[in-house]
């Protein structure tokens, strides 16, 4: 263990006043008691550093300081009254059970970061919240506020890593101290803590909120490392904050590191401003980011990062081409090439081979030099494309770039190489289709269908790649997910044979066309410009017939994108929502209150039943629908404690058994209404169901006396997740409804009352009337 000055000269005074007040006989006076307070309660070598130690694993220098701490008190409780007043000394005890509730917690429970947590572990926990809980109370009790924020971030962090709900729930009950307390240190704290939880969950839309209040916090008190940390992480939020506002953040965490000599400079900031600059500032600045991209590696070879360096480099030559810099971008692809060479290294080879390829294929001057040189360093990039034994001195990230995130942990388990073979495939397939395009422009057929043919036979590898990850069923959904995309890698193989197919058949009959020309000019020298207008004809038709199927395609893949993303949302079930209702469940065994337990639980149980039997049908009665939506609202209200009154209303002459509709539409806008409407507001809300029938069309009105869409927005409770489960639902309503149904089949209306003032929001859904008798449902 290597302590710093900081920790070795309290513990040794500690040691020694101890020693002077017990051997010698010599009591402690009151500066030397001052001084100990302030070594645990206002320096990083007492409270920080045990909680510090305790996450680290490092047990035993925790345990010291521990015992360290509580002798510090115990002196002080000896001399009270002489020189530390009583709130120092509560908020000391109070620190003192908070430490060791983190301390216990970790040992027993947290070690690892592991979610399986045993009986025994529980109860290891649970002493330790009770620990906590008690401190707090006896803190309270005096009449004192100031640490109350810190008890509640204490039990967010304990529960963070195997129950984040929880860990939620403690950090808004900081928030809410903190604001209580008017503590804005706290307030920055608790954003924080909330910010980056969401950041690692589910939720990157409230995570950006969180950190953005914790950002303007921290930037208020010059807190330098925590501007650097946050603003690196408000950078990357790529689709919850505009492109300019993520900008302003990482310049921030630039200034941030410039100021403080503790903070050490890293690359992929300055790499990370460079891409935002080119791929979504408009207009792209191209030679401020080649700039920033110039510092990154600057930082690289300075901090000796030598393996960066090169995918650094790779990426200025990209942006050099942008930029129409080409004479340097030349030069840097060479100087990448040369160095896979001496390295004996086929990745560096084959992708600065590939964007030495480019750099020739989209030159300026189309020439026959340029052609043959294109064609050169794509036979360099295939030859030496990165095979399975050449794993040394190669940096994976340059290797997998391309490769899907969300693969990356199936692929490792299949198959150790299974990323490299996918690689393998993916890079082989485009360079083919490139070579199978220049020897097309150069008019060698032959050459032309031998690469195009290779192209698509290494579609197969892909799929085939892909295909295995079904194996691992860890993630129902995710599994479910990985299927429908590996069905949509299906159906682009097939697109692409028939591609193979059709090209081929254009080319005999081109090849056809040509021989007969050629014979016609043959017998009339004066057809000469017959030929030529009729080359220029057949290119044409090619090139249509060509334009026509890819645009055909392209609906295609559109078609299935949007069926795959229906049948993802009827398979979803809110995880926020599971977990919370089996969170009221537990709330309700613990009080003992069995008959709400058992009642809720079979509520729940029968919930789940029915959305994964209705998921599997593409419509269901209304009797079924209403079912499943009545026991969501029974258990939200639950959740609400009440909060909210809802009501039902079907016009009695519907037939609710014969009737048909899509599954799960209602839920959406029910949800809407309750955590976007009426969750803020302070009267009691109510969420109205009308269902009537006008003619051929079923009208389903869902009416909520929340704060409307204006002051929802405002309060950024709007999520990315809520717009698109909405967007998907209508068009899930049209594809039920038919080409020939007229009218809109959403409508969403603001209420105003006299005042003008919001008065809630008012859904209504118009679906096309189909019975039993006309549908054939399984």
């Amino acid at each position: 263990m290597k302590y710093s000055l900081k920790t070795i000269v309290p513990a040794t005074l500690l040691v020694f006043f101890c020693y002077l007040k017990t051997e010698a006989g010599v009591s402690l006076n009151d500066s030397n008691q001052i001084r100990l307070f302030r070594i645990y309660i206002e320096s990083d070598s007492g409270y920080k550093n045990i909680n510090n130690l305790s996450s680290q694993c490092n047990y035993d220098s925790a345990y010291k300081l521990l015992i360290e701490f509580k002798e510090t008190i115990g002196i002080s409780q000896n001399n009270k009254g002489k020189s530390i007043n009583s709130e120092k000394l509560a908020s000391a005890n109070l620190l003192y059970n908070l430490s060791l509730t983190r301390y216990l917690a970790w040992k027993y429970v947290n070690r690892n970061g592991s979610n399986n947590i045993t009986d025994w572990k529980y109860e290891k926990l649970d002493s330790a919240v009770n620990l906590a809980q008690h401190a707090c109370k006896d803190y309270l009790n005096q009449g004192y506020t100031a640490l109350e924020p810190e008890y509640y971030i204490t039990l967010g962090v304990i529960h963070e890593s195997h129950n984040p709900q929880a860990a939620y729930s403690n950090y808004l009950n900081a928030l809410k101290t903190a604001l209580k307390i008017k503590n804005e240190l706290f307030e920055a704290r608790a954003h924080d803590y909330i910010g980056h939880l969401n950041y690692f969950g589910t939720s990157k839309h409230t995570a950006a909120y969180h950190l953005k209040k914790s950002f303007v916090l921290y930037k208020k008190y010059n807190d330098l490392q925590k501007i650097w940390l946050i603003g690196q992480r408000l950078g990357r939020l790529k689709n919850d904050l505009p492109p300019q506002d993520r900008l302003g953040y990482y310049l921030d965490c630039i200034e941030a590191g410039k100021k403080s000599s503790t903070i050490e400079k890293s690359y992929f900031v300055y790499e990370n401003i460079a891409k935002l600059l080119v791929d979504e500032i408009i207009p792209a600045d191209y030679n401020k980011a080649i700039l920033y991209q110039d510092t990154a590696i600057a930082i690289c070879i300075e901090m000796k990062e030598d393996k960066m360096v090169y995918p650094l480099l790779s990426q200025k030559a990209i942006f050099l081409d942008k930029a129409n810099r080409r004479a340097e971008q030349y030069n840097i692809l060479l100087e990448i090439y040369f160095h896979g060479k001496s390295m004996n290294d086929s990745g560096y080879i084959s992708k600065s081979a590939l964007l030495l390829a480019e750099h020739f294929k989209n030159a300026k001057l189309a020439s026959s030099s340029n052609l043959d040189s294109a064609i050169k360093y794509f036979l360099i990039s295939d030859k030496y494309c990165p095979y399975y034994s050449v794993m040394t001195n190669y940096d994976d990230g340059f290797l997998l770039s391309g490769l899907p995130l969300e693969y990356l942990d199936e692929l490792m388990q299949i198959d150790s190489l299974a990323p490299l073979k996918y690689f393998q495939a993916k890079h082989k397939k485009y360079v083919y289709k490139q070579l199978g395009e220049q020897f097309y422009l150069k008019n060698n057929v032959s050459e032309m269908q031998k690469y195009y043919s290779q192209a698509i036979s290494l579609s197969d590898s892909l799929y085939n790649v892909l295909h295995s990850i079904k194996v691992f069923n860890r993630d129902g959904l995710k599994v479910e997910k990985l299927s429908n995309e590996i069905e949509v890698q299906d159906n682009l193989i097939d697109f692409e044979r028939d591609d193979k197919n059709k090209l081929i058949l254009i080319s005999i009959v081109l090849g056809t066309l040509v021989i007969l020309i050629v014979i016609s000019f043959l017998i009339n020298v004066r057809s000469a410009r017959r030929l030529r207008n009729a080359l220029i004809a057949v290119n044409e038709a090619q090139a249509l017939v060509i334009e026509k199927e890819r645009q055909k395609h392209e609906e295609q893949i559109q078609r299935i994108s949007l069926e795959n993303e229906i049948q993802i949302l009827r398979l979803q079930i809110n995880p926020h929502f599971i977990f919370n209702s089996l969170n009221c469940i537990h709330n309700c065994i613990l009080q003992k209150d069995t008959e709400t337990a058992a009642r809720s639980l079979t509520r729940f149980s029968r919930l789940v039943r029915n959305v994964l039997q209705n998921s599997r049908q593409s419509s269901i009665s209304l009797h079924l629908e209403l079912q499943t939506l009545l026991l969501y609202v029974e258990l939200e209200k639950m959740r609400f404690n009440s909060e909210f009154q809802y009501e039902v209303y079907v016009d009695p002459a519907i037939d609710q058994n014969q009737l048909l509709l899509p599954p799960l539409i209602i839920q959406p806008f029910v949800e809407n209404s309750l955590w976007h409407g009426i969750m803020t507001i302070e009267e009691k809300g109510k969420v109205s169901i009308s269902i009537n029938q006008i003619e051929n069309i079923l009208i389903i009105k869902i009416e909520d006396n929340g704060v409307g869409r204006v002051a929802s927005k405002k309060h950024k409770r709007e999520s990315t997740d809520s717009s698109l489960g909405v967007s998907l639902t209508e068009e899930r309503i049209r594809i039920f409804n038919g080409p020939d149904f007229s009218l809109k089949p959403v409508e969403i209306t603001d209420l105003y009352n006299e005042e003008l003032t919001s008065a809630g929001t008012m859904v209504v859904l118009n679906i096309s009337i189909q019975n039993r008798g006309n549908e054939d449902i399984a």
